[in-house]
């Protein structure tokens, strides 16, 4: 994790379709119900200069870029419930609050993950469900 420029672009619908496809594939392979995307360490430099990043968050009424991250979340959240599977993430993944829309929050049947050493998600009054690593 560093200043790599080397996120997905979240301004180009062509990411999303890619990662319907990727979803897709992951899904077809494994038949737990819980894919985990990971969500964690996610740097926004890019998205902060990218002019279609910006244009989408204009586009969604987003104020910011980790409202951004919450609506790339949202939608892979979307793409995994057409799919039949539910979304575990890293605790990160809600740090941008609540997007704007008919996806409100991270749903209480997403897992969030989180180590011990990550802001104790663990003592928050959430209602969503939690899976402390070891390690």
């Amino acid at each position: 994790y560093g200043e790599d420029e080397n996120t997905l672009c979240v301004g180009k619908d062509a990411t999303f379709e890619f990662m319907d496809k990727v979803l897709t594939e992951v899904a077809a392979l494994f038949p737990d119900e819980y894919i985990h995307i990971g969500g964690d360490e996610c740097f926004k430099g890019f998205w902060h200069k990218c002019p279609r990043c910006q244009a989408r968050m204009k586009a969604e009424n987003l104020k910011n870029e980790n409202e951004l991250q919450s609506y790339f979340i949202h939608r892979m959240e979307s793409i995994l419930k057409e799919k039949g599977k539910k979304l575990i993430g890293w605790d990160e993944i809600i740090d941008g609050g609540r997007a704007p829309g008919p996806l409100l929050h991270v749903p209480p049947e997403s897992f969030l993950q989180f180590q011990p050493s990550s802001r104790q998600r663990a003592g928050r009054n959430d209602t969503r469900r939690t899976r402390q690593s070891l390690g």
